[in-house]
């Protein structure tokens, strides 16, 4: 089974938050157990925060970069072809490396190109306009 990881950013301080229960180095939340428990992980740490606009979750999508480093919702990634922001896709019920131009399925493209964490969209968003 694939570990479920998430990592926080608060729009409020601008910056990443740390979990300090696991790893105060660690920007992730691990959520651990069945189904239920992970919703209530979830659902709890969101009652802590005053809602969406305050903070976002951003899912570890289960892949890593070139150097080793996980790949999060938000992470900006270089490829061959350029820089692409990565999102999750409802329609597609996936993860996509996206454009301003297009978009293409994280898990196909990930294994065609060598992808390597640039930044990520909250601290770097002018790196998607190069």
């Amino acid at each position: 089974m694939r570990e479920i990881k998430f990592r926080v950013w608060s729009n409020r301080k601008k910056r990443y938050l740390n979990n300090e229960r696991d790893n105060p180095n660690d920007n992730s939340y691990h959520v651990e157990g069945n189904v239920n428990e992970q919703i209530y992980c979830i659902a709890r740490f969101l009652g802590e925060h005053d809602g969406e606009e305050e903070a976002i979750l951003e899912q570890y999508t289960g892949l890593k970069d070139k150097n080793g480093k996980e790949i999060y919702e938000g992470d900006i990634v270089k490829t061959k072809l350029g820089n692409y922001e990565i999102v999750y896709s409802e329609d597609i019920a996936s993860f996509e490396c996206v454009t301003k131009i297009g978009s293409r399925c994280l898990y196909g493209y990930h294994k065609e190109n060598d992808l390597k964490i640039i930044g990520n969209i909250h601290e770097n968003p002018e790196l998607l306009k190069k």
